[in-house]
């Protein structure tokens, strides 16, 4: 305390934390000689979240909580009491600690028991139910072959998990898209897709977990038909969209995977083949597009690939593209930006060093 009153606050060459340390120090002080001593914890409190907030380290922040636990027994007849508590909640809610949010939620169950009414109270309880809350988001393959584990799940606090899957035109979506995006975002989606019965429908039941932490779970999607799909994911079974949360991921089910090669002529060439074994699948039309967010994206080039399953696309307008192939029902869409370039021969260049 008294270090930090010596600290020089117009002096520019001062860290500003300490200098925010050092005003705290002072207002702590100031209310702790009025005998208010809720003020002169909150002042500390503060104190502690501008250090915690800066100082990552474990063992700075280990001793963080340290000096608070220390100073919660002083204040355990005063209601703010439970605004430390729920501090020290949230710092070990940081931790890395396998059992962090065990130890949590257990903190803030027992501020909220203490002081229920009063503000530390109810933020001990915000701590509590967004511990217990369920989450979850989706990680797909852009494509992959049928009943396959296409789908990744990060869940915490979910025993099961609801799915739908639409089979899609892919090339009309592409047709009807102005957009950065080729495919539709979640609102051209969602009304897209609410006049329709679904391909597919399914429910995953999740492995429990006790830690409130997020876990990790494969989804093997029962859809058979090779095609294009969107995949909605939902927390309840029938979808309503009120406390609850839907996620989606576009999926394409199939046997068909596209390899590119830029070549030294400026051209590009395409591979098709056979995901399952890696053999060369001949007789698939591999369309060219042109990227073109404001008249939308046109078919630059169409090609059948051969027997060794290749294509080439000779060098054209210096537009952005990307590719699709199909045969019968597979597909695959590759979007990532593909660009023509020419390789040039290097220039002979001459220079004299001067010591």
């Amino acid at each position: 305390g008294q270090a930090l009153a010596r600290v020089p606050l117009a002096d520019p060459a001062v860290h500003p934390l300490l200098k925010v340390c050092a005003v705290l120090d002072d207002l702590q002080r100031w209310h702790e000689g009025r005998d208010e001593a809720e003020a002169a914890f909150e002042a500390h409190l503060t104190r502690l979240r501008q250090l915690h907030a800066r100082f990552d380290q474990h063992a700075d922040r280990a001793r963080i909580r340290q000096d608070l636990r220390e100073r919660l027994p002083a204040m355990r007849r005063h209601r703010w009491w439970s605004m430390g508590v729920s501090l020290l909640a949230e710092f070990v809610r940081a931790e890395d600690a396998p059992d962090a949010l065990i130890r949590a939620r257990q903190l803030a169950q027992q501020g909220a028991r203490a002081f229920p009414r009063s503000i530390g109270g109810r933020r001990c309880l915000h701590v509590v139910e967004s511990i217990e809350a369920p989450q979850y988001r989706l990680e797909a393959m852009a494509a992959d072959g049928p009943e396959r584990r296409s789908i990744g799940v990060h869940y915490r606090n979910l025993k099961k998990l609801h799915f739908k899957a639409y089979r899609l035109d892919v090339a009309k979506l592409i047709a009807d898209s102005k957009d950065y995006s080729l495919l539709p975002n979640h609102r051209r989606l969602r009304a897209l897709l609410e006049p329709r019965k679904p391909s597919q429908r399914w429910t995953v039941k999740l492995e429990q977990t006790v830690d409130f932490a997020m876990h990790w779970a494969h989804v093997k999607p029962p859809i058979r038909r090779p095609g294009f799909y969107a995949v909605i994911a939902s927390a309840r079974e029938d979808f309503d969209r009120d406390d609850n949360v839907l996620h989606g991921v576009y999926l394409a089910i199939g046997d068909l995977v596209l390899l590119t090669e830029p070549r030294p002529d400026g051209s590009v060439e395409v591979r098709v083949l056979s995901g399952k074994n890696g053999q060369p699948i001949a007789g698939a039309e591999v369309r060219l597009y042109r990227r073109d967010y404001r008249k939308g994206h046109q078919v630059a080039a169409t090609a059948v690939s051969g027997a060794n399953g290749l294509v080439r696309f000779r060098r054209g307008r210096s537009d952005n593209h990307f590719l699709m192939a199909r045969k019968g029902d597979d597909l695959a869409l590759d979007p990532s930006y593909l660009h023509f370039y020419s390789s040039r021969s290097p220039r002979r260049a001459f220079g004299t060093m001067i010591y």
